[in-house]
């Protein structure tokens, strides 16, 4: 199923795959043969990172952004002591902008994003779900938390 959406799937609870993410971002780039001409540059999903203390140096969009000049981007994971969590929040110009929720398959809304969405006031809230197909729409047009398929979220990242 996730090779559906990405070229890797890669889960830091897997002891292959953390090998894996530790050999850093170059490794994973020459495993993925970013170098190599293809129709569309390499998707590479992960999964459960926020358990790696150094688990934001791994993921680059955010400085992507930054260094495209866009803003000043960082990316933090988010729970609480209910033990609601969500994966992912990005914030630009050290403001919440959107939460994720990565999910493999369960498209039923997540509470905890319409609650981090209140605390944080983020605009946008998504429920990113790999099994879902692509569809055309523009995730960031939502502005209440949305179950978004993960190769239309990911196509409007970068």
């Amino acid at each position: 199923m996730c090779r559906a959406i990405g070229d890797a799937y890669l889960n830091w609870d897997n002891t292959d795959d953390r090998r894996a993410i530790l050999k850093g971002p170059r490794a994973l780039a020459a495993a993925l043969e970013v170098d190599r001409l293809r129709a569309a540059p390499p998707i590479a999903v992960f999964d459960e990172l926020h358990k790696d203390s150094k688990w934001k140096t791994l993921l680059k969009a955010v400085e992507g952004w930054t260094d495209l000049g866009f803003g000043d981007f960082g990316l933090r994971y988010i729970s609480d002591k209910a033990r609601r969590e969500v994966d992912f929040l990005v914030v630009r110009d050290r403001k919440p902008w959107f939460l994720v929720e990565a999910r493999l398959s369960d498209a039923a809304l997540s509470p905890a994003l319409g609650h981090f969405q209140a605390q944080t006031r983020a605009p946008h809230a998504f429920q990113v779900v790999i099994g879902l197909p692509f569809e055309p729409v523009d995730c960031f047009a939502a502005r209440r938390p949305a179950v978004v398929p993960a190769r239309t979220f990911l196509s409007q990242l970068l």
